[in-house]
């Protein structure tokens, strides 16, 4: 804390005397709850100068002490986790929040609360994850248009998470490598087996097309020349496999043709099998479990089953052979074999979800999957502290996902490549004469609804994006739009510039991603006209929109700045790039400390957060008290954190530094090659294998040099925090020790909370009340106990019609046929005049269920998803409460003809 305060401090008096601005600091937030304890991590990140005069970021996590579940709870939290930090007399502000947008603790409601607490400042602001936002957005569109996972749950959501319990069941009862084996195995047999064979192409025939293509994707993969004979289209890569080709060639009447061909064609096969033995050890393993609440796992996961569709079927089919009927891996590949095999028509080429997990696919490829992975990129220009610090770019980001979704929209998805396996699988479905059926009308049906609810909730998420308080914030992004949104308030220009820009920070994949400033900024202005609320409902409302903009404190802080910046006549300059304008008459190092103070700071989501929260669980599980989780929780803040940025920085150097070493030495070695001084071509051969066109970029610290690098890191860590101790002692005495009381027990949100607990218990427990306990008899009685009647035990052998007439009667339950007098055959027709005396013990059982499952319901508040899970009935009549002592005999009858067949067998 001391390292922290001091350093704070330090940078708060630089922004102040240098820079003339208080010191920005962001409050970062998330609640969770990991190893049964609940946990509120509370993180500031501020801009502080080094050393050489460069911005950067620094994160500090506060404490993942308890908050609470209300909003109130929340933001005494976090007020009270900031008189830690000791910052009065200081000249910052708390002036913006990020957080979750659901909850007790939602930012939402958590912004304004802390402004009347004076938290945070009141020109500040807040934004809600734009991860939740994207992910929310994706888990509205799946769910209401293909379901949701659970048990006895029949979506393609459930089927994946089926796929991976498979493996990871089989990998867990014996090990990795059985599951590679069994894998491997079925792979083989799903090419060269006629018996797998026929039945893929019979049942599963886009599956089967899509495995031949993988295979042949490999060879070309590996950057051989692919053989035509060998292609689908002319030879038929499974008739390739099938042939006999290996009978004797020197059988007598095969001529010299037929041995060479045959000769050939067994080179291919053994080719082709090599390729297939790669494809077989890409066995899925360590996959995690598709859930909606782990980003990206869905999308994931649906590439892995789709991929592996065949083996995966097969696998299960096997298994279900293989395992005891009953068990854990009998149930879950039976059921996976189920789903897999679901067709609306038995006679359509693909079955429904594997429809379904093509679109599925074809969305995550052509749209969601590059942006969610393009939200959590750090920002190019403030380094590689920045992840999650994109907020400057997210406003015109934002555009370009609205222009590529509205391209998919009204059926323009039909002409984007990644839907072709859409296409074919759906236009290999037959009708069903209704949408709820799962036929051709479902799948017809399936694009308009999953693009109107995922645009629903796109909007309603990202629309803090395109308001007032937000947008001035692309002042900071893209010059050619920040330039013309600038001209544009300050009335220089009426319109936008019709001009088409790449946007060189917004890479999707390779591609450079395109956009018209006009069309950009427009789309911007018109949503935050949406949500601008008029002083003057009469008055023209985008002048009073600009007014609003001007007046931003961001704006006015920038004024003089924007001022000149909107006269440059060099649209690339940009006030973050000194290299753009160090040549100009303008100056912006006044502009680039505000982005990088005000702006900079501002984190787009929680994931840097989400990741303390999983540090959180880890501390949990330790069994340690609060005061120690946040003590351990701030040491991992500060010892770990940065430690890898720093250290891959280190590394950059030294690579660097050796690199033009080798361009020096490879220089005096072609000098020495000239002068005739080396004679020798060893020292050549030699220098050839060390040498690098660029300097290396290492992505991990590893090794020795981590260990080495890790020490001095420490011990650089322990230093700064002794000057810190020195610096406060310095300003304040007795202030270390008003720290650490605040860190104690006596100041943690949580004491508060309990302590109200406990007086309402105690308050409860003063309380003078007639305590003579007067309840129910809430007690269940087992079958065996003669509490409830088994329905699988009633049989007509033993006598029991009468008894359950007898129920049926006492409940009221009215016959119904099950089909119209006239459908009906003689002996149909007889037993409907006898109604319930005419149906067997099954169907009165059934219908016993059926009105079991209401009663439970209404009655006794039990709600069970199926009627199908009633096994036993309580009864009403007196008759069938008769036969429950008869339930004894039967279940002892039954299990003595078990032990029977078993001495039989």
């Amino acid at each position: 804390m001391a390292k922290v305060i001091s350093q704070i401090a330090r940078d708060a008096e630089l922004m102040t005397t240098k820079y003339k601005q208080r010191l920005q600091i962001t409050l970062v937030t998330d609640h969770g709850n990991r190893s049964g304890v609940d946990h509120f991590v509370k993180m500031i990140v501020w801009t502080s100068v080094d050393k050489n005069g460069r911005f950067k970021l620094n994160h500090f996590n506060l404490d993942i002490d308890k908050g609470g579940h209300t909003t109130v709870a929340a933001a005494n939290a976090i007020h009270r986790s900031l008189q830690s930090l000791k910052l009065s007399g200081m000249e910052v502000e708390f002036s913006f929040i990020c957080g979750d947008s659901g909850g007790g603790a939602k930012v939402q409601k958590l912004y304004p609360t802390l402004k009347e607490m004076e938290v945070l400042c009141t020109s500040s602001d807040f934004i809600n994850c734009i991860l939740h936002a994207f992910n929310l957005s994706y888990e509205h569109a799946c769910k209401d248009a293909l379901g949701d996972q659970g048990m006895n749950k029949c979506t393609v959501f459930q089927l994946c998470y089926l796929a991976i319990l498979l493996l990871k069941t089989v990998k867990k009862q014996s090990n990795s490598a059985t599951l590679k084996s069994i894998y491997q195995s079925t792979m083989f047999k799903a090419l060269n087996d006629q018996n797998y064979v026929a039945s893929a192409k019979e049942s599963f025939i886009q599956a089967w097309d899509d495995l031949l293509a993988d295979v042949e994707a490999i060879e070309l993969a590996d950057g051989v020349e692919p053989v035509e004979d060998m292609r689908v289209e002319t030879l038929g890569l499974e008739e390739l496999l099938m042939e006999d080709i290996d009978s004797d060639d020197e059988e007598e009447g095969v001529s010299c043709d037929d041995a060479e061909e045959r000769e050939n064609k067994r080179q291919q096969r053994d080719e082709m099998n090599k390729k297939i033995s790669k494809l077989a050890a890409e066995c899925p393993t360590n996959i995690k479990d598709p859930n909606f609440s782990r980003w990206g796992t869905i999308s994931a996961v649906a590439k892995v089953v789709l991929k592996h569709w065949l083996p995966l079927l097969f696998m299960s089919q096997n298994i279900i052979e293989t395992e005891k009927n009953g068990s854990y891996l009998h149930v879950i590949a039976t059921k996976l074999e189920e789903l897999m095999s679901a067709k609306a028509h038995a006679t359509q080429d693909s079955p429904t979800h594997y429809a379904s997990l093509k679109w599925v696919v074809a969305f995550g490829d052509s749209f969601f999957d590059a942006h969610m992975e393009w939200v959590k990129r750090h920002d190019p220009v403030f380094g590689a502290g920045s992840y999650g610090h994109i907020s400057r770019l997210v406003p015109e980001h934002l555009f370009v996902m609205s222009k590529q979704f509205n391209g998919l929209k009204k059926g323009g998805w039909k002409s984007v490549p990644e839907f072709a396996g859409f296409v074919r699988a759906v236009d290999g479905i037959e009708p069903a004469g209704e949408i709820n059926k799962g036929g051709k009308e479902f799948f017809e049906r399936l694009p308009d609804l999953f693009f109107e609810r995922f645009e629903e909730a796109f909007n309603e998420h990202t629309k803090k994006w395109r308001t007032p308080e937000t947008l001035p914030i692309i002042v900071a992004g893209h010059p050619r739009i920040a330039k013309a949104f600038v001209r544009w308030i300050f009335g220089q220009s009426p319109s936008f510039p019709d001009e088409d820009i790449e946007l060189k920070h917004h890479y999707l994949g390779k591609q450079p991603t395109k956009i018209n400033i006009r069309e950009c900024l427009t789309w911007l202005i018109e949503g935050t006209l949406n949500s601008f609320k008029p002083p003057n409902t009469n008055g023209d409302v985008t002048a009073q929109l600009k007014d609003k903009l001007m007046n931003h404190p961001l704006i006015q802080s920038l004024l003089e700045d924007l001022q000149q910046y909107s006269e440059c006549v060099d649209d690339d300059i940009d006030m973050l790039d000194p290299e753009t304008w160090k040549d100009t008459p303008y100056k912006f190092y006044h502009a680039q400390a505000l982005i990088w103070n005000s702006i900079a700071p501002r984190a787009a989501h929680q994931q840097r957060v989400e990741n303390l929260v999983q540090t959180a669980g880890h501390l949990g599980k330790t069994h340690v008290e609060e005061v120690r989780r946040s003590a351990r929780a701030k040491i991992h803040s500060i010892f770990y954190r940065d430690f890898k940025i720093w250290a891959l920085d280190i590394l950059r150097k030294e690579d660097e530094k050796e690199w033009k070493q080798q361009q020096e030495d490879d220089e005096q070695l072609v000098d020495e090659e000239e002068s005739g001084a080396l004679s020798t071509p060893r020292h050549r051969s030699h220098n050839k294998k060390k040498k690098r066109t660029k300097p290396r970029r290492r992505a991990k610290v590893e090794g020795k040099r981590r260990l080495e690098l890790h020490s001095a890191w420490i011990d650089r860590q322990l230093k700064e925090m002794d000057d810190g101790i020195a610096y406060l002692e310095g300003q304040e005495e007795g202030i270390m020790e008003d720290i650490m009381a605040e860190m104690c027990r006596d100041h943690k949100s949580s004491r508060l909370a309990n302590e109200e607990t406990l007086q309402r218990y105690n308050q409860a427990a003063n309380k003078q009340r007639d305590r003579r306990v007067v309840s129910k008899h809430l007690v269940d009685i087992t079958p065996w106990m003669e509490g409830s009647v088994i329905l699988s035990y009633l049989y007509e052998k033993d006598g029991a019609r009468p008894y359950v007439l007898a129920e049926i009667k006492k409940r009221g339950i009215k016959y119904n046929a099950t089909k119209p007098f006239d459908e009906m055959n003689k002996k149909e027709k007889e037993r409907h005049k006898k109604k319930w005396e005419g149906c067997s013990i099954k169907q009165m059982t059934a219908a016993l269920k059926v009105h079991e499952h209401a009663r439970l319901a209404r009655e006794e508040g039990q709600h069970l998803k199926d009627f199908k899970e009633v096994k036993n009935i309580k009864p009403l009549s007196q008759k069938l409460q008769q036969w429950m002592p008869k339930q004894w005999a039967i279940y002892k009858r039954k299990k003595g003809q078990v032990h029977e067949e078993a001495e039989d067998a």
